[in-house]
């Protein structure tokens, strides 16, 4: 079928074609990793005690942190250059970013592998050493994923998002609770190093397949330093991701108790249920922004963008409404002991509503290279999470981490689509001026 005809039996957007069929992959792959994910949190709270759950989820999120904080924003910097150059033949070229990223990625975890050897005292539950070995392969995985997403190759951004490393930590998990009959923190720790290593492993390989791998010739420290440079313009927005995706398990982890961490781990993986189709979008449009940015008409961006918030939204309101109705039934699955967090999993479900307008905007700001826009509404929504959960500290528990989360996405949900509503004014207006001369 010619692209003429398809455009016809596509759905009508002034020209825009949504590719619906690429949306409902990335969906199917988001369900997986959502399910996965979701499997990953019952696995630990049925498997093992919350107090070993608790500490177990401490440490992920401090792994998760720092894996975040010492990519830099190598991520946005890997989806924006790379996206540009997919399609036009320049696989040299992204072979370049990908050999010189990982050499960044070295040289940015050299001062945490410094200071493990140096500092002796464990900051989590267990040694640094191991700490920063777990870090390294978290932020080598997702350095990965996002070339796969850049390249639009989605089944293996999934893959190397969390849908791999969770599903062979449940495969281990399982197999030693059938063997031993219960798993404690330890033997879910070996469980999470070694799902790690295998997908990392997986990476690599599948990576040198796609014909842009590592070339050794290309490795230059100038471009590595650049790299950084350019990246760390993209830090605000990675400073966003790791308050709102672990601060507060880390907080309740140093200010209160392993089992208020349990508690509201199982309600931030609850409340991402209704996350799974904005996901999925979101992994299938930013890709695309940059696409209709380079080679398409404003007016063309600012209706697939529209398309992309009005799917998300449509899709996200009656499963968010679902969740809610049926928060204490989900709740029940990780175990008795879980009951008390149904306030908190209210509390989460309404903020990531919120943030279906505010991820969609966030993530076309990003494209458009809108740092500034990008830097205010991150530093808002950090300025506000910080504030409130330190001054709650004496009292602290799941409830106000997650208001003060819930409040952070508000604000960072409407100042992205306020710059938004800003650019797409800008084009409308320097089209108009430009007809009218």
């Amino acid at each position: 079928m010619g692209e003429q005809a398809r455009m016809k039996k596509s759905i009508e957007l002034g020209g825009v074609y949504p590719h619906l069929q690429e949306i409902i992959k990335t969906f199917i792959l988001k369900s997986l990793t959502a399910i996965s994910t979701f499997l990953f949190g019952l696995c630990v709270a049925r498997f093992g005690e919350v107090e070993e759950a608790g500490r177990f989820f401490y440490v992920v999120a401090t792994i998760c942190f720092l894996g975040t904080v010492v990519r830099l924003g190598l991520d946005q910097y890997i989806v924006r250059t790379v996206s540009a150059l997919h399609g036009h033949s320049k696989s040299e070229d992204i072979s370049a970013i990908y050999s010189n990223g990982l050499l960044t990625l070295i040289l940015l975890l050299s001062p945490l592998a410094l200071w493990a050897v140096f500092y002796d005292e464990p900051v989590v539950h267990i040694s640094n050493a191991s700490l920063v070995l777990i870090v390294f392969l978290y932020a080598a995985i997702y350095f990965h994923s996002f070339f796969f997403q850049a390249v639009r190759i989605l089944f293996w951004y999934q893959v190397f998002q969390g849908l791999g490393a969770s599903s062979t930590f449940l495969f281990i998990s399982t197999f030693i609770y059938l063997i031993l009959g219960n798993v404690g923190f330890g033997l879910f720790l070996n469980a999470y190093l070694i799902s790690h290593a295998a997908i990392l492993a997986l990476a690599v390989v599948m990576w040198a397949r796609t014909g842009c791998g590592l070339r050794f010739k290309t490795l230059k420290l100038p471009q590595s330093f650049k790299m950084i440079k350019d990246a760390v313009v993209w830090l605000p927005p990675m400073l966003m991701f790791i308050v709102f995706g672990w601060f507060g398990q880390i907080m309740l982890g140093i200010f209160s108790s392993d089992s208020e961490v349990a508690l509201y781990s199982i309600s931030i993986q609850v409340s991402m249920l209704i996350y799974l189709i904005p996901m999925s979008i979101n992994a299938y449009s930013m890709p695309n922004y940059a696409k209709y940015l380079h080679q398409e008409g404003g007016e063309n961006l600012r209706k697939f963008f529209s398309f992309v918030v009005l799917v998300s939204f449509s899709f996200t309101l009656p499963l968010a409404l679902l969740v809610l109705y049926f928060s204490d039934f989900l709740l029940a699955m990780f175990g008795h002991n879980y009951s008390d967090a149904s306030n908190i999993v209210r509390i989460l479900v309404i903020s990531q509503i919120f943030n279906v307008i505010g991820s969609s905007s966030f993530s076309l700001l990003v494209i458009l290279g809108h740092h500034k826009a990008v830097t205010i509404a991150s530093l808002s929504a950090v300025v506000f999470i910080f504030i409130t959960t330190v001054f709650t500290i004496p009292i602290l528990n799941g409830e106000k981490v997650g208001l003060a989360y819930a409040g952070g996405m508000t604000i960072y949900s409407f100042i992205s689509l306020y710059f938004v509503f800003a650019y797409f004014s800008k084009c409308r207006y320097e089209q108009l001026q430009s007809a009218v001369n």
